[in-house]
């Protein structure tokens, strides 16, 4: 999937370019929320949905269903001015100069150990980049979950909900209380809660392991 994009953005690669603008910086930060929501964040997505499936069978067991307005947050620009920024020009920004004014061996590629805009400072410093990254995308997840005016977490409990209106003998039965509603949201929530930690998680086993790719990626601009 993140080859097919790759193959795409690159198509629109700005010639000559020194520091990493207009193109350069929409194709990175594409490439980040790309990768971020078909890792973790997909990863996280279909957890929560098994989880919710456990309190109120999806219609027609649609996979994923309960976690689809997480994964629609992401993909469809909720997350793109942020990550954007963040990387570009809050950190990485300028053309390569070290204290003497004079570029550096290495710059702007493939190799840049001043911190600029350039596609080589971006490879050079990636741990960096790579921190920025998940640490936007964390806190954009934290608001989205944990706020209870977010649009998307209402979203979600709308899905629930509606599902448990269809079934609601069924909720009944299994809750053993007279107010169903409250006790299924009680508990909806509590998986709702854990997202975030369960994000953090799926980092930590491997679903953001992008280095070699996104360093290529990366040099393919000038």
């Amino acid at each position: 999937m993140f080859l097919q994009l790759f193959s795409i953005l690159a198509l629109f690669i700005l010639p000559g370019s020194l520091a990493c603008e207009g193109e350069c910086i929409v194709g990175i930060t594409d490439a980040w929320i790309h990768n971020i929501t078909h890792g973790p964040l997909r990863s996280v997505a279909f957890e929560f949905h098994a989880a919710v499936e456990k309190l109120v069978p999806s219609p027609d067991k649609i996979p994923g269903y309960y976690g689809t307005p997480l994964l629609e947050d992401f993909a469809k620009g909720g997350l793109y001015d942020k990550m954007s920024d963040a990387i570009f020009p809050s950190f990485f920004h300028g053309k390569c100069a070290d204290a003497q004014g004079s570029t550096p061996p290495g710059c702007p590629n493939p190799s840049c150990s001043v911190v600029c805009g350039t596609p080589g400072s971006l490879v050079f410093h990636y741990d960096k980049l790579f921190s920025i990254a998940l640490g936007v995308a964390r806190t954009h997840l934290q608001q989205v979950v944990l706020r209870p005016d977010s649009p998307t977490r209402k979203k979600m409990e709308t899905l629930l909900l509606r599902e448990a209106g269809a079934k609601r003998s069924y909720i009944r039965g299994r809750a053993g209380s007279a107010s169903p509603s409250k006790d299924l949201l009680q508990r909806f929530h509590g998986l709702i809660d854990a997202i975030l930690k369960a994000f953090t998680i799926a980092c930590q086993n491997g679903s953001c392991d992008w280095e070699t790719e996104m360093k290529s990626y990366i040099l393919t601009f000038p």
